[in-house]
C-alpha cells in the first residue's frame, strides 16, 4: 500500500470512528467498506428476541446504539455493509416522508385497515390476525402524557407481496409484528419489528406490468416465471425488519424512516438473496409509500377504514361486476405485451378467468388498490369509489 493509500484509510478510519461509533470500517482488498458496527447488529437481535418473548419487558438501555445509529447522517446508507444474520440477507436502507410522524404512523400502521393501502408497490394485501391490544397511533399519542419510558404492544399478521422486480414471484406469509413508541433525548421514536420465522408458502408466478401505475399480474400458478426455473419450489425462509421512524428537525413536517432488513429467499434451501435486491426493494417501498402518504388528495384515514368495509361487504356479484372493467382492462394490455400472452397465462387472462380462480381477499385487495388508484389521481379502469 502506498503512503497516499495509507494516509486515506487512517483518515477514513479516524472520521467514521469520531462521527459514528455505531459505523465501523473494514479495509478489503485494498478497498474501503463502511460496517454497521457489533453494536447497533447486538440491539437488534435483542429487539428480534424480544418479539419472540413478547412477555419479556423492554430494557431501553439495550438499543440505545440502535437509536444513535438511525439518527446519524450517512453518506452512502445503501452502501452500508450489514452483517448476515442467521445466513440471511442483510441491507440498510432511509427514506424521507415529508409528513409528520403522527401523519405517517396513522395511515402505515392503522388497526382499523391494512397498510397495502397505502403501500402500493410492495405490499399486494395483508391484515391482522391478532391485532395490538392498542393502536399504534395511541401509543404514539400517549407517549407526552404517559409516566412509563416508552409504550408496546404486540400482534401478527398475514402478507402477500407483489411481484418481485428481479423473477416475478410472489410470496405469501406470517409475521410476527411489534411496535415501540419511546422518547430518547426529547425525540419521539416509532418502532416496528416484524419476523417471518416459518417458511412461506411456495412461491407463485407473477409479473411486474407496469410498476409506475402499480399494475400487476397475479397468476396463482406455483413456481419462478424464469425460463429454464418455472418448476423450481421457491419461498421465503426467513426474515426480519425493523423500521425506526421519527422527526429529523423538531417542528418540521418530515418523518425519517430508516430500515434494516435481514432476508434468506430462494429455492432448494439456497438462498439466492443479494443486497441489490434488497436495496431496490427498499427502494421501491418509500416510491410507493411516499406517492401515498404525501398525496394532497389522501382522504381521511376514517374514510379508508369506512372504503375497507364497503368492499368486503360486497355481496360477490356486486364485486364481480365491478372488477370486470379491470379483467377487460388486462385482456386489452395483453394485447401488446408479450409477458402477458405467455402461454400459461393466455387462458388466465381471457375473460378475467384469473380473477374467478382468485379468492375473496384476492379480489377484494384487487378492487381496493384501484379505488386507491384513482384517489390520488392514477390511471384506473374501475373508476371512483361509490362512497360519498
Amino acid at each position: 500500500m502506498s503512503f497516499h493509500s495509507t494516509v486515506l484509510v487512517l483518515f477514513l478510519s479516524i472520521l467514521l470512528a469520531g462521527a459514528s461509533p455505531a459505523v465501523g470500517i473494514a479495509a478489503e482488498n485494498g478497498s474501503i467498506k463502511a460496517r454497521i458496527s457489533q453494536v447497533v447488529a447486538n440491539d437488534i437481535v435483542y429487539l428480534r428476541e424480544l418479539v419472540r418473548n413478547p412477555q419479556r419487558a423492554l430494557d431501553t438501555s439495550r438499543i440505545h446504539g440502535l437509536l444513535e445509529f438511525a439518527t446519524q447522517p450517512k453518506t452512502e446508507p445503501a452502501a452500508l455493509e450489514v452483517p448476515s444474520l442467521d445466513d440471511a440477507t442483510g441491507a440498510y436502507f432511509e427514506g424521507t416522508i415529508n409528513k409528520p410522524l403522527a401523519h405517517v404512523v396513522k395511515y402505515q400502521f392503522n388497526s382499523e385497515f391494512p397498510s397495502f393501502l397505502v403501500i402500493p408497490t410492495s405490499i399486494r394485501l395483508n391484515d391482522w390476525d391478532e391485532k395490538p391490544a392498542e393502536s399504534v397511533s395511541s401509543i404514539l399519542n400517549r407517549l407526552d402524557s404517559s409516566t412509563a419510558p416508552f409504550l408496546m404492544v404486540h400482534g401478527r399478521e398475514h402478507e402477500e407481496i407483489t411481484p418481485d422486480l428481479v423473477t416475478g414471484t410472489y410470496f405469501r406469509y406470517e409475521v410476527k409484528r411489534s411496535f415501540i413508541a419511546l422518547k430518547d433525548k426529547d425525540r419521539r421514536y416509532l418502532i416496528s419489528i416484524s419476523i417471518q420465522d416459518e417458511p412461506s408458502q411456495i412461491g407463485r408466478k407473477g409479473l411486474v406490468v407496469n410498476d409506475a401505475d402499480w399494475v400487476y399480474f397475479y397468476s396463482g400458478i406455483e413456481g419462478v416465471p424464469i425460463t429454464g426455473l418455472g418448476w423450481a419450489k421457491s419461498y421465503i425462509y426467513k426474515s426480519l425488519v425493523v423500521n425506526i421512524l421519527f422527526e429529523p428537525e423538531p417542528g418540521k413536517s418530515q418523518t425519517r424512516s430508516v430500515f434494516f432488513k435481514w432476508l434468506d429467499a430462494g429455492w432448494n434451501g439456497i438462498n439466492m438473496t443479494e443486497h441489490h435486491h434488497l436495496i431496490e426493494g427498499f427502494q421501491r417501498f418509500i416510491s410507493g409509500s411516499k406517492a401515498m402518504l404525501e398525496s394532497s388528495k389522501l382522504p381521511t384515514s376514517e374514510y379508508l377504514a369506512r372504503l375497507v368495509s364497503h368492499v368486503r361487504n360486497l355481496p360477490e356479484e356486486e364485486l364481480t361486476a365491478r372488477l370486470k372493467p379491470y379483467a377487460e382492462f388486462m385482456e386489452r394490455t395483453a394485447a401488446t405485451n408479450s409477458d402477458l400472452r405467455r402461454r400459461e397465462y393466455a387462458p388466465l387472462i381471457k375473460n378475467g378467468a384469473y380473477l374467478t380462480k382468485a379468492t375473496r381477499e384476492e379480489r377484494e385487495v384487487t378492487l381496493i388498490n384501484e379505488y386507491m388508484k384513482a384517489i390520488i389521481g392514477k390511471p384506473t379502469p374501475v373508476g371512483s369509489a361509490p362512497l360519498e
